[in-house]
């Protein structure tokens, strides 16, 4: 039951989302977004000691998605300067 119900949250996000403009956000990435919600200004070390992740992780969350998820890869992504 508590699958299910991670599941349903899950696409309620995804959904949630996209309806507000924002459907590359997916909802593996609410790990991250607890930290940005409850802190402005943090730096990406400190977001991703939080989440107990890799800094390089937090910063290239596709790389760390097998290939087979990464088929809606934008084909013209933007690039932000480092």
């Amino acid at each position: 039951m508590l699958a299910k119900a991670s599941q349903r949250w899950n696409e309620l996000l995804a959904e949630r989302f996209a309806a507000a403009g924002f459907p590359e956000v997916r909802p593996s990435y609410g790990s991250i977004l607890v930290p940005l919600y409850e802190e402005d200004g943090l730096r990406m070390g400190e977001i991703a000691r939080r989440v107990r992740l890799s800094k390089q992780t937090i910063e290239h969350p596709r790389t760390a998605e097998p290939a087979a998820q990464r088929q809606d890869a934008d084909p013209h992504p933007v690039r932000r300067p480092a």
